[in-house]
């Protein structure tokens, strides 16, 4: 098909000298930013503003929509950006064409059959029960931050290792079983979002471009089935729908009754571990020692979402609008979530059904469950650097 290059677009550049302001709020100065959002009509899709704090200090923030390239990308970016600091050659690069020919030769068709079959009976949405607490319809973002204790991070990865299921399927299937608990429904789903870059095209791995994609999990929770089975029935789905993670959701969507309402909230396993990487690299390169990265972050506007960061520490963040649940409530969801990890961590024989049981849950009178149509999705990081090298 025809597609357009607008050309001349103004720059997303800025610098402001703030270092005759005393106590600097540069969090407020994060925040504008992601207030600001981009307009897809108009202007570019990327800012990078850089704010002198006085001395050798500056912040560099660094945000875009998310329509232009993927959290995998922030990785490959900013590893070329001090690549080029340090005047080395950048490699190979392969265009994000070579992407969307790939996607063409693709047989849609089959994709689209395949979603038909999945979701075939499913008329209704997991959501988390809602507290009327705010303006109905208004998104006030919230988020609540926490790790998995060690004892409990070593044996996951251990269960994992032994049953040979990945980490993100065990997440996955765990928090199944807790959605299944605050609805009362034999069977749940929610959307998850999958990397989508094919192994097989060359460079894929380099390529700057929206990649990801975000598809429905269906997970049917049979009270006499152990957790063990379960969590390797949905490592099983999820191999046997890995060559149709390439369908648009709006397609996906189209296949079911339910149509953009598809899913309240989705369930995100990070794969790019930009802080890490970072890390590395002042252990490895002088140049960037004095290089802080402070925050990277994505917004999305479902009501409920929950992001997973692997590493030797595994991450969790819960982002919620305000307007619809309770901080408590949140809260009470982290304790069932870590509840449930270390149970089944302890014994993944345990039927479901006991598991299910054992969670209180403890909400006020809640309201019908509704999706909130995702309106700006924005993304970016924050660095606060130091030319003092």
């Amino acid at each position: 098909g025809l597609r357009l290059v607008r050309s001349g677009v103004r720059s997303g550049f800025s610098y402001e000298d703030l270092s005759g302001v005393a106590d600097v709020d540069v969090a407020a100065y994060r925040a504008a930013d992601r207030r600001a959002g981009f307009d897809l009509e108009q202007g570019s899709q990327m800012r990078l503003k850089v704010l002198y704090l006085g001395g050798s200090r500056y912040e560099f923030i660094w945000s875009h929509h998310h329509i232009i390239m993927d959290g995998w990308c922030s990785s490959l970016l900013i590893r070329e950006y001090f690549r080029l600091y340090e005047g080395e050659v950048l490699g190979a690069v392969y265009p994000y064409s070579d992407y969307i020919k790939w996607l063409e030769k693709r047989d849609m068709s089959a994709s689209l059959s395949y979603w038909r079959t999945y979701l075939s009976g499913y008329d209704r949405v997991s959501a988390l029960p809602k507290q009327v607490v705010g303006d109905k319809g208004v998104f006030a973002g919230g988020s609540i931050g926490f790790s998995l204790p060690s004892a409990q991070r070593s044996g996951l990865r251990e269960l994992c290792m032994s049953l040979g299921i990945t980490e993100n399927i065990f997440l996955q299937t765990v928090w199944g079983i807790l959605l299944g608990s605050y609805s009362g429904e034999e069977e749940v789903l929610y959307g998850t979002v999958v990397s989508g870059r094919p192994a097989e095209l060359e460079g894929v791995e380099e390529m700057i471009g929206l990649f990801i994609n975000t598809i429905p999990v269906r997970i049917r929770l049979e009270g006499e089935m152990s957790v063990k089975e379960l969590l390797l029935s949905v490592q099983q789905s999820f191999i046997a729908g890995l060559p149709h993670h390439y369908t648009q959701l709006a397609a996906i969507q189209a296949q079911t009754p339910l149509k953009q309402g598809l899913f309240a909230h989705t369930l995100t396993f990070e794969n790019f571990p930009v802080q890490e990487w970072m890390q590395q690299q002042v252990a490895d390169k002088q140049y960037i020692s004095n290089c802080v990265l402070t925050e990277i972050y994505d917004t999305n506007d479902y009501d409920f979402s929950i992001i997973v960061v692997p590493g030797e520490q595994l991450v969790f963040r819960f982002t919620y609008n305000k307007n619809a649940h309770e901080e408590a409530f949140i809260s009470q969801i982290k304790d069932h979530f870590i509840q449930l990890i270390t149970t089944i961590i302890k014994d993944s024989s345990v039927a479901i059904h006991p598991l299910q049981t054992s969670i209180r849950i403890d909400h006020p009178q809640s309201v019908a469950a509704e999706n909130v149509r995702i309106s700006n999705y924005t993304a970016g990081f924050s660095a606060t650097v130091s030319d003092d090298f």
